[in-house]
C-alpha cells in the first residue's frame, strides 16, 4: 500500500498552529520546568518582534526614497 500524505493545514489555520503549539510542547519533554518553557515563549516572542521592527525600518527607508523620486518625477 502506498502512503498519501495529508495535506499540510493552510497558512494561519487554527489546525497549522495546534500541530505547531503540539510540536513545540513534545519537544519540552520532563526536563523543562514550567518556567523554562515560559522563557523561551517571551524569547521567541521578543525575537519575532525585533525582526518585525527592523523590516518595517527598512520598509519606511525604502517608502522615504520612493516618495522623493515620485516628488523629482
Amino acid at each position: 500500500m502506498t502512503y498519501i500524505p495529508k495535506p499540510y493545514p493552510p497558512f494561519g489555520s487554527k489546525e497549522r498552529l495546534a500541530d505547531y503549539i503540539s510540536d513545540f510542547f513534545g519537544e519540552c519533554g520532563e526536563d523543562y520546568k514550567p518556567e523554562d518553557v515560559a522563557d523561551v515563549i517571551v524569547e521567541g516572542l521578543d525575537s519575532w518582534i525585533d525582526y518585525h521592527k527592523k523590516q518595517a525600518d527598512a520598509y519606511e527607508l525604502i517608502r522615504e526614497s520612493l516618495r522623493k523620486r515620485v516628488r523629482k518625477a
